[in-house]
């Protein structure tokens, strides 16, 4: 074939030529020849979207690790818009031209690939001289564009990738749809989903699920709920959950939000922050629940797949140790041994004890957390339990148990077991262990272990391990 400008590439030339166009290396050849990529084909101004996006995204988060914020000046993401066709090409460069910052001599060496400061907006499709935005919005009028969608199914005006948004409704009915606010928040919508623009730098959730990333331009970035209940982001990444039950939760991924409940006209009577790693239903008094934050605590090799062979030998998982010696605990591929539930490709077995096991010693994987005990606070286990298929004849006599102990002392501190009757063979499911810390217990190293108790038939299987502490939230004084 001969080589045209406009051959066909294949995705990785394209995102290579993508992230050349984002770091300003691209000749006016190359240029030409990424529009005419993107000419007519969605899939492709979606890839462009996502690069920048995430180039963007990654560079402000180096950054802001290398202490450079400062001299990080505020640059829109470029974003293509699909084009027909038949159409020509422009590619178009916003306020005349790049903008280079001082980011590179900082943090160069904190991500794989950065964005050069480039101010640019990439259009396709649009002549030079056209003002609108796309769903007959007016740019001036614009608080967000669209710069991802998959699957997406819309029951208001159905937007496309690229098009500039004004404030109103959205109802996203399934798929996924993402979100580029003038202020430069990032803000994912999962369907079904319920959300209204309200702003450059704010929106409204009636139902459904959105995740926002948050830059250091965007901080205050805030998110209106049902109950007078506001989410305020003070940087960088969380999640809200709507669900069928009304029940609202806000889970931190990075940094911090601030929780207000304000009355009348956004009067603020109550507020308090969580942080990354913090999880809380902030309507809980509305459902008749107790509000409570629950507060992730490192569990090491969660799901076992830190592993990459079958370990049925004497090597125990990554984190992981066993209470009896030998092959009697580990992990395991789990190929079609499960119909549900199994998080990877590996899960976590513990075998029954049998009678030459040590006296007194239960048999089980256990990992210490690095967590002491305080009087009166809570702590909560939760682990995916299982038994494979072939256990089904005997699933009444399989059982599991979760236990922590004093990691120093060896003294178990509370258990649960029980059996799988309620779900049988080959669906794993999650079970808990809700511990409140007497006075008497405080102090001590918390250990998690997962069990197979005594009079257990075979083996059980563990997947998931989860362990929070519960805490409640402390209010944000006015001094504060």
């Amino acid at each position: 074939m001969p080589d045209t400008p406009y051959s066909p590439m294949t995705d990785d030339d394209f995102v290579a030529l993508t992230l050349a166009y984002l770091e300003d290396r691209c000749d006016e050849a190359d240029a030409e020849r990424l529009a005419e990529a993107m000419r007519g084909d969605e899939s492709r101004c979606r890839l462009f979207n996502r690069v920048a996006t995430q180039t963007w995204m990654m560079r402000h988060d180096a950054a802001g690790d290398a202490g450079a914020d400062d001299i990080i000046e505020a640059e829109p993401i470029p974003v293509a818009k699909l084009a027909p066709a038949d159409e020509p090409i422009s590619l178009q460069r916003a306020r005349g031209g790049r903008v280079r910052s001082r980011f590179y001599r900082y943090a160069a060496a904190a991500v794989l690939f950065l964005i050069a400061t480039v101010a640019v907006s990439l259009w396709l499709g649009h002549r030079a001289g056209r003002a609108g935005g796309g769903m007959g919005v007016a740019q001036a009028d614009a608080v967000a564009t669209l710069i991802d969608a998959a699957d997406a199914v819309w029951s208001t005006d159905k937007p496309a990738v690229g098009d500039a948004m004004a404030n109103g409704d959205l109802a996203l009915d399934g798929g996924y749809a993402q979100l580029l606010m003038k202020r430069g928040a990032v803000v994912s919508l999962h369907g079904p989903c319920r959300f209204a623009l309200t702003g450059p730098n704010a929106g409204r959730l009636d139902a459904g699920r959105l995740e926002v990333y948050v830059p250091k331009e965007a901080v205050g970035y805030a998110v209106d709920l049902p109950d007078g209940v506001r989410v305020v982001d003070l940087g960088t990444r969380f999640r809200v959950d709507i669900d069928e039950r009304g029940r609202q939760t806000v889970a931190v991924t990075e940094g911090r939000v601030r929780i207000e409940r304000a009355v009348g006209s956004r009067q603020v009577v109550g507020s308090f922050d969580l942080v990354a790693g913090d999880r809380c239903v902030v309507n809980a008094e509305s459902v008749g629940e107790p509000l409570e934050v629950r507060r992730a605590v490192t569990v090491v090799n969660p799901s076992f797949e830190d592993d990459d062979q079958d370990r049925t030998s004497r090597s125990w998982p990554t984190g992981w140790k066993s209470t009896i010696a030998g092959s009697r605990a580990g992990c395991e591929l789990q190929g079609d041994r499960f119909r549900a539930g199994v998080d990877g490709r590996f899960a976590g077995y513990v075998n029954k004890p049998i009678s030459s096991d040590p006296a007194g010693v239960v048999s089980a994987l256990y990992q210490d957390l690095g967590v002491y005990t305080r009087a009166g606070e809570t702590y909560r286990l939760t682990a995916r339990v299982g038994a494979r298929r072939e256990y089904a004849d005997n699933i009444e006599r399989v059982a599991w148990g979760l236990a922590l102990y004093d990691a120093d002392s060896g003294q178990a501190l509370a258990s649960v077991q029980g059996d799988l009757s309620d779900v049988g063979a080959g669906i794993m499911t999650d079970r808990v262990l809700t511990f409140t810390c007497p006075p008497k217990d405080a102090g001590k190293r918390l250990q998690l272990r997962l069990v197979d108790p005594p009079g257990g038939f075979n083996q059980i299987n563990f997947d998931l391990i989860r362990f929070e502490r519960i805490v409640t939230p402390t209010p944000i004084t006015s001094e504060e």
